[in-house]
């Protein structure tokens, strides 16, 4: 899981981001304690072009309740 902004609503992809694929069978870690973070499911991304950063896109992500 990582934290690519600090705005609670936006994820802004940039030329300096980066996405990896999980690697299943990976240890989880207990985050618990840190409710900040938005735990769900991305159920959809949709863009013109999504091999270029500076295309916008929209994400549909389920947020685990």
């Amino acid at each position: 899981m990582y934290k690519i902004t600090d705005h609670p609503f936006l994820i802004r992809f940039i030329s300096l981001t980066i996405i990896d694929e999980v690697i299943k069978y990976a240890h989880e870690i207990n985050l618990q304690s840190r409710l900040d973070y938005v735990v769900g499911q991305n159920c959809s991304v949709q863009g013109s072009d999504l091999t270029k950063e500076t295309t916008r896109v929209v994400i549909s992500h389920l947020i685990d309740p």
